[in-house]
């Protein structure tokens, strides 16, 4: 659940026009048919179809609301839905009613991350491209993106023994202007943040764009990679 709620957490901040989840809270029916065609376009259903009750659309967007709601477990992901079921039942058909914490719980644990991911990116940077038109916000002619590594530090066990598990590495790439964070991956070891990263860059439209990083990444491949998708990089370097 961490994982994915986290990532979540990350969405619903950046999405101010939602705001604060209250009463009187009316969210355009637009927006939502938006957000519905994405997920179903975009993040696989890996369930057996004989055996699904719930359309995999509804579970993320009863959780994403959910979460922006404050829920941040299961559970108060479930009892959060059953008491706003009024109002997503505006929006969705939920003809089996509400899925428990159990149908949440085993839904995301099958859930291939990066295409949640890619999708619920995807949906916010469209509505920020929309907001910036709506209030007539100019593009900038530069964006920048960074690239970095983070530790989670106490979320390893049993330090220097056979069974040790290693401290959670994740390596981030983030939007300066949007204030987002555009991809999220778990690594193993601090080394592989070199190749991770270049994967990922490999895959954006970097034009108009300067990626900034530490020296760690500060890679001829890496660096290949940005100018080969049209981007510029800059590395900052502590003396």
């Amino acid at each position: 659940m961490k994982s994915h709620q986290d990532f979540f957490v990350r969405i619903a901040q950046a999405l101010p026009t939602m705001g604060t989840w209250s009463v009187d809270a009316k969210v355009s029916r637009k927006v939502i048919d938006r957000f519905v065609y994405i997920i179903r376009s975009k993040v696989d259903d890996p369930r057996q179809k004989g055996k699904v009750e719930y359309p995999l659309y509804e579970i993320i967007v009863l959780a994403f609301f959910a979460i922006l709601g404050g829920a941040d477990t299961f559970s108060s992901v479930a009892s959060c839905c059953r008491y706003k079921e009024k109002f997503f039942r505006k929006f969705l058909p939920l003809n089996h009613g509400m899925p428990s914490h159990d149908t949440f719980n085993r839904v995301f644990s099958l859930i291939d991350v990066s295409q949640l991911e890619d999708a619920l990116v995807f949906f916010v940077s469209q509505a920020f491209e929309r907001l910036r038109k709506a209030l007539k916000i100019p593009v900038p002619s530069m964006k920048q993106i960074c690239v970095d590594g983070k530790v989670s530090r106490g979320s390893g066990r049993y330090a220097d023994t056979p069974s040790e598990i290693k401290d959670i590495q994740t390596l981030h790439v983030y939007s300066t202007e949007d204030g987002i964070c555009l991809h999220s991956r778990q690594i193993g070891e601090k080394t592989n943040e070199i190749p991770t990263a270049q994967v990922i860059l490999s895959t954006m439209d970097l034009k108009g764009t300067i990626v900034s990083f530490d020296a760690m990444n500060t890679q001829i491949e890496t660096l290949r990679t940005i100018v080969c998708r049209k981007g510029y990089y800059l590395s900052l370097i502590h003396i």
